[in-house]
């Protein structure tokens, strides 16, 4: 008995439920631990009567459990109820009440007995469900990818998303007519129908892979699926998300094209890194409050205008400036307190200007839950930002020219013939506010006050609009009246939109134009006069009167509207510079007050666009019978050009003689020996060679060249000005004292008017530092990439091969307990741990060669062909000459030659498919000359790709300041020439 009580009461404990008992001889009420635990309460703290018991039951549900109770002691018949308990700690727990009623031997009811079974996760459960289903609705019809259902057995689509119907172009209705099957290439069916039929029932998630789709256009796509069965409809159905990636596999597919040309991971990591857009760094964190930049691709520098030196190892604090800074540190804190994602837009000013980006930190935590690092992107948004800055000024800048233009524009709605646009000109025009002419109809009225010539416009300007050709919607020479009563006449033309139901209306006021048309006549005389003085800009000044007449050339020539000039109180001098005012009058004043006839002088002149012309102005005056200056007329000629010209002239001079480069000019022939004279050097050229114009004028520029000047790239030079064509080459030079430098030399032909090439100019620079500067940074690349092989290499070797070692040992244990089928299995597994073992240490040696700063050059290299597995394909030879290996080769150029045979030795294995390869070094001419060739298939040089291996070797080689040569073509192998100077 005792045991069945523990049972019981063990099985309430993890069932959440409780039994009572209700004595109805006396009314007294017994209850399980289960319904204390259920009400909080611990049995001590509460009497249970059955008056204190319905007090637990929450006050709505108090009444409804009393009447199912009596009526199953009034019928017998067992009860069940849902109701709410109120439990010590005011918590609201969901019940299932059932009763059942007991009888004594004579019929009399006696007891109910029952059971509390708390339902309140489940209830929970059921509206975190609900809600879930209203997320999930909401999911997918605003999910950004494509999203569908379909039946598992009938394959019929039964819903899709809205994203799916404008990515796949088919309408709802069509998505809903058609199976999964449909917009799939008819050869795969089988295959997919076969696919969906072996689906697990017991899973949920299925990972379906990357399939063709087509669109409704045609288009064939990539799409990645992944699928999750459910129940939707009352039917066993599969909602499917898709991704499209054509373009990813496009990318992906171009980026395994590139991986082919990588030998090692860490060149593709890098290479990936440091070629995408987006900014990429990592943060080291330190106590979770110093964050130190311990990686950062190319594009970080880039953005921010900062060296690799100025960022690496330091702390945030040293990169990032204030006000950016504190907002940076309370969200990389945020994220760590988080330990989640954080994405914010942040503005920061850099060295290359202010940028600003959307910037994502992510923590990563060690084992500990520690946070180690802070891995970061940025996407530059800098020039989005712009963009709309610009757009906002563009509308601002669009908005204040229309008010400003000369020409009065409106738009107008064609079906309402009400304007919707009206600038300032078009109101200040017609002379009437812009409210008066915002209806067609009223504005005839107001316009053309005359009833007669108003009938008139208006039906010739409605026919006009109605036959549709826009040539006819230009009418000239009308005359409008203002408010005030003002004649004026306008041109007008509209230009309709139909398709947006506008119509452009433009109206130029053309009065003034039109009373100077008749007074063309009084011209002629003028133009008699202006033949006298130029053609240019004429003149005409009334000096009786004090008015000055412009003609047409001087709008065309500075901009400035005649009508406007010449109605002007100071039109003469209104626009000459401050500083030539009183000088030109002076000289008119003399000439007028004199008996003279012609005026000239040069001066400035303000053009409409604000800039200063220079003007050679000329003057003829008329007098009277007197000998009285009565008029004058000329004409001003735009000598600008001529003025930059002779300004060009001299501040070209100036730079030739003040720039820090060497400007030298030599004769333009002969080519051969000794070749051209030089006639001209400037000062910097004496700076930097030492060599002073009396002691190199008359000389070649050969004079500067020396053992070590580059032949190939003076050969290119030499091929070059024998076409007569510009060149630029980097080469070593010569000073006077005989010191090596490098130079940066562009040589360019210079022609004479007729065409014949009369000498060469050229511009010599120094960029010594440059290459010193250059060969450090390979140098310490390269010392970057060597470290890090030796890292790599040693943790393969200590930590990976120990791994499998204690994996071997592992297995030897488990021996014991084979059975009689497994033998087989173990010593496969042992064999592949040996394998595994061996290739990891040729890999560990390969990328951390074993020599050291006293090894020979001829055992570093055997060392490296010990460690190739050449398994019988091709014969190896080495050749080092007793001479060199007497040599104290230094142990960085040691090693670059050993990574020089190991790469070359990687392109010979894998493309050559060689059956000899030959290796020697040689001491030559002062140069250490390493060659290698085999007896492959060879290419061609002229279409031979630069990849990511010869453009190391290229570089190890340029370090040394050494020369690279391939000799190869089809079929007859390749041979690499490596020379370095000793």
């Amino acid at each position: 008995m005792n045991k069945e009580k523990y049972l019981l009461a063990q099985a309430e404990m993890l069932s959440k439920f409780g039994t009572w008992e209700l004595d109805l001889t006396n009314n007294s009420l017994y209850w399980s631990d289960g319904v204390f635990r259920i009400c909080e309460y611990e049995p001590q703290e509460f009497v249970v009567t059955f008056e204190h018991g319905l007090s637990v039951i929450h006050p709505d549900d108090r009444e409804r459990a009393i009447q199912q109770m009596q009526n199953t002691i009034n019928t017998g018949k067992e009860y069940s109820i849902e109701k709410r308990f109120i439990t010590k700690n005011n918590n609201i727990k969901h019940i299932i009440s059932k009763g059942k009623l007991i009888k004594d031997e004579n019929g009399n009811a006696i007891k109910l007995f029952g059971v509390f079974e708390d339902i309140t996760e489940k209830i929970e459960a059921e509206k975190e469900k609900a809600a879930s289903e209203q997320r999930y609705k909401l999911l997918f019809h605003k999910s950004p990818l494509p999203m569908w259902i379909y039946d598992l057995n009938s394959y019929q689509i039964l819903e899709v998303n809205e994203t799916a119907i404008q990515h796949y172009g088919y309408s709802r209705e069509e998505f809903l007519k058609m199976t999964i099957m449909d917009y799939r290439p008819k050869h795969e069916i089988p295959e997919k129908e076969a696919l969906l039929k072996k689906l697990e029932t017991n899973s949920k998630v299925f990972d379906f892979g990357v399939s063709n789709h087509f669109k409704k256009d045609g288009t064939l796509i990539r799409a990645e699926i992944t699928g999750y069965r459910m129940n939707f409809q009352d039917r066993d159905c599969m909602l499917v998300v898709c991704r499209d990636v054509t373009e990813e596999e496009k990318y992906l597919d171009q980026i395994k094209e590139n991986e082919q040309k990588l030998f090692s991971s860490e060149q593709q990591l890098s290479l990936i890194y440091n070629t995408v857009s987006d900014i990429l760094f990592s943060l080291q964190v330190e106590d979770n409050k110093r964050y130190k930049f311990i990686s950062f691709n190319q594009a970080f520098l880039t953005a921010t205008g900062l060296t690799a030196e100025q960022v690496m190892n330091k702390y945030v604090e040293d990169v990032i400036p204030e006000p950016s800074l504190s907002f940076v540190l309370s969200n990389y804190k945020k994220s760590i307190e988080n330990k989640t994602k954080i994405v914010w837009e942040e503005e920061t000013p850099y060295p290359t200007g202010t940028k600003i980006g959307i910037v994502t930190v992510t923590p990563v935590f060690n084992a500990n839950g520690c946070c180690t690092h802070l891995i970061g992107s940025v996407y530059d948004i800098t020039e989005q930002k712009r963009a709309q800055n610009d757009l906002q000024q563009r509308n601002i800048f669009i908005e204040t020219a229309l008010d400003n233009l000369p020409i009065g524009i409106a738009v107008n709605k064609i079906d309402e013939g009400t304007a919707t646009i009206m600038n300032k000109t078009f109101s200040d025009i017609y002379g009437w506010p812009q409210e008066e002419l915002t209806d067609v109809a009223s504005f005839f009225e107001k316009v053309y006050p005359d009833e007669p010539y108003r009938k008139e416009i208006k039906e010739r300007i409605i026919k006009d609009i109605q036959s549709g050709d826009p040539s006819k919607m230009n009418w000239e020479g009308i005359t409008i009246t203002t408010q005030k009563g003002e004649k004026r006449i306008v041109n007008a033309k509209n230009i309709p939109l139909y398709e947006q139901n506008l119509m452009i209306s433009t109206v130029i006021d053309v009065t003034a134009q039109t009373t100077a048309e008749k007074e063309l006549m009084l011209f002629n005389e003028r133009y008699k006069y202006v033949k006298k003085a130029t053609s240019d800009s004429i003149w005409d000044w009334d000096l009786a009167k004090g008015t000055l007449y412009r003609g047409e050339g001087f709008q065309n020539n500075f901009g400035h509207s005649i009508s406007a000039v010449n109605t002007l109180e100071n039109a003469w001098d209104a626009f000459i510079h401050p500083d030539d005012v009183q000088r030109v009058h002076t000289g008119i004043s003399s000439v007028i007050e004199s008996r003279a006839t012609n005026w000239t002088d040069e001066y400035r002149y303000l053009k409409a666009d604000g800039t200063y012309a220079y003007v050679l102005d000329k003057g003829f005056v008329i007098r009277d019978n007197e000998g009285r200056a009565i008029r004058m007329v000329g004409a001003m000629q735009d000598i600008t050009k001529r003025k930059s010209e002779e300004h060009h002239l001299k501040l070209l001079e100036s730079v030739i003689t003040n720039t820090n480069d060497a400007v030298l000019i030599t004769e333009a022939e002969p080519f051969d020996e000794p070749g051209p004279k030089i006639v001209y050097v400037n000062e910097a050229f004496t700076r930097m060679t030492g060599y002073t114009a009396e002691e190199i004028i008359g000389n070649t520029p050969r004079i500067l060249q020396g053992p070590k000047s580059d032949k190939g790239e003076l050969k290119k030079l030499s091929e070059a000005i024998r076409k007569w064509e510009s060149c630029e080459i980097t080469t070593i030079n010569y000073k006077k004292n005989g010191e090596e430098f490098w130079i940066n030399f562009s040589v360019s032909p210079v022609a004479d008017e007729k065409g014949w090439f009369t000498h060469w100019i050229a511009i010599e620079r120094d960029v010594t530092e440059k290459i010193l500067l250059q060969n450090q940074l390979t140098n310490a690349i390269i010392k970057a990439q060597e470290d890090e092989r030796y890292e790599i290499g040693g943790d393969l070797h200590d930590n990976v091969c120990q791994i499998l070692v204690a994996s071997q040992i592992s297995l030897e244990m488990l021996k014991p307990t084979l059975t009689e089928k497994s033998p087989q299995w173990f010593h496969q597994c042992r064999e592949y741990i040996n394998q595994a073992y061996d290739e990891i240490r040729n890999i560990s040696h390969r990328l951390a060669p074993a020599f050291f700063d006293d090894t020979k050059l001829e055992d570093t290299l055997k060392i490296l062909l010990t460690s190739f597995q050449f398994e019988n394909r091709c014969e190896v030879s080495l050749h080092i000459e007793k001479e060199v290996n007497e040599l104290p080769i230094k142990r960085d150029l040691q090693l670059n030659l050993y990574r020089i045979l190991q790469e070359q030795l990687r392109n010979i294995f894998k493309h050559a498919e060689a059956s000899s390869i030959s290796i020697d070094v040689v001491k030559y001419d002062g140069k250490l000359i390493l060659t290698i060739a085999d007896n492959g298939v060879g290419f061609d040089i002229s279409t031979m790709k630069k990849g990511i291996g010869l453009a190391n070797i290229k570089r190890r080689v340029e370090l040394f300041s050494g020369k690279l040569e391939i000799e190869s073509s089809p079929e007859n192998g390749c041979k690499l020439i490596v020379q370095i100077p000793l």
